[in-house]
């Protein structure tokens, strides 16, 4: 049935079938779904739930723009304790990116990523390389710009109580640098390469062997 307006209330449950290029399904649960044909959007309200292979999506409410074939999302907007994780993430990839409010944007005609805006108490843990521990990064607002597979972090702005914790490895201290502003940079294949911090910055080190003092 091709209605313009369909709504799912109590425990919505909803499969977004992958094309015929081999994409992966999407399957999507929530207290209440909302799909706007002629308006081409989608609502889901309440313990939103999304599955996209390894890929694993929670958040209060999400709303999502879709393309004009309606086969795609061009945008998605997670309100409310929105969480993405990657637990298959490789390194140089986003294992993790949380905060109060998290805005998508996808590459046209495309499931991959093409940047985030992730604001308030905004979490990443980026995937390190066999045997090195993963980067973590806090910050009150940050923007992530994606390569074209969609999944390595090429840019990154981070503003306002800025942490990024690099954990040492093989005896190495732990290192963390504070500051109110960052802007890395890096390349496709490659992930994140070079990184500049502005702004009352403090750096740390701690642990290793001999232990830092």
């Amino acid at each position: 049935e091709n209605r313009d307006l369909i709504g799912l209330s109590d425990q919505a449950k909803v499969r977004i079938a992958g094309d015929d290029r081999n994409a992966e399904a999407t399957d999507i649960t929530a207290g209440s779904a909302v799909l706007a044909r002629q308006d081409k959007f989608v609502s889901f309200e309440r313990s939103v739930h999304i599955v996209h292979g390894s890929q694993v999506i929670d958040a209060n409410a999400a709303l999502g723009d879709l393309t004009e074939s309606q086969e795609y999302l061009s945008r998605l907007e997670l309100d409310g304790d929105a969480r993405i994780e990657t637990p298959a993430a490789r390194p140089g990839e986003l294992k993790l990116m949380a905060g109060d409010v998290i805005n998508l944007t996808y590459f046209e005609n495309s499931d991959l990523l093409q940047s985030a805006i992730v604001t308030g108490k905004g979490a990443l843990r980026i995937a390190g390389e066999p045997g090195v521990p993963e980067r973590v990064l806090h910050a009150r607002n940050v923007e992530i710009g994606m390569a074209p597979d969609g999944t390595t972090v090429t840019s990154l702005i981070a503003r306002d109580q800025v942490v990024l914790d690099l954990p040492g490895t093989k005896g190495q201290p732990s290192k963390s640098v504070s500051s109110n502003a960052l802007v890395a940079s890096g390349a496709p294949g490659k992930g994140l390469t070079a990184a500049t911090f502005t702004d009352e910055v403090q750096y740390r080190e701690t642990g290793g062997t001999p232990p830092v003092k």
